[in-house]
C-alpha cells in the first residue's frame, strides 16, 4: 500500500495477472484486473496496491510517471511517521504487547518524511 505525491501513475501490463485497488476519499475504493497489454492510471495521492491474481505466474509491469523525480510514500512509512502511542492506542486497542512489537518494528524503518513544495 503506496501512494505518489506527485504524479500520476501509469502501468503497463507486460505479463501476467494483476489487480489494482485504488482508495479515494469518502471511504471509497475500486479495484480493477489486468492483464498483458492493459495500460491502468491511478490518479495521484491515491493509495493503491498490485495483487497478482496467479500462484504461478509473475506479474511484470512498466510504471510510468511525469514528474521530475519519482516520489511515493508507503503505508508502513505512514505510521511510521505517526506517533507511536497514536498508532498503538488504534490498531492494537485489544492486544497492547501485538502494538508494542509492532512499534519497535515501526522504529527500524523511520526515515525522514521531505516537505513538500
Amino acid at each position: 500500500m503506496h501512494w505518489h505525491p506527485n504524479a500520476d501513475e501509469w502501468s503497463y501490463f507486460i505479463r501476467g495477472r494483476a489487480r489494482v485497488t485504488v482508495f479515494a476519499s469518502g471511504n471509497s475504493a475500486r479495484t480493477f484486473n489486468y492483464v498483458a497489454g492493459d495500460v491502468g492510471i491511478v490518479p495521484k495521492s491515491m493509495g493503491h496496491y498490485v495483487e497478482n491474481l496467479s500462484d504461478t505466474e509473475e506479474v511484470e509491469m512498466l510504471e510510468m510517471f511525469r514528474a521530475p523525480r519519482f516520489e511515493d510514500f508507503s503505508l508502513e512509512q505512514w505510521l511510521a511517521s505517526t506517533p507511536n502511542r497514536n498508532v498503538r492506542e488504534h490498531v492494537f486497542q485489544a492486544d497492547e504487547r501485538a502494538g508494542r512489537k509492532f512499534e519497535e518494528e515501526l522504529e527500524a524503518v523511520k526515515r525522514p518524511v521531505k516537505p513538500m513544495l
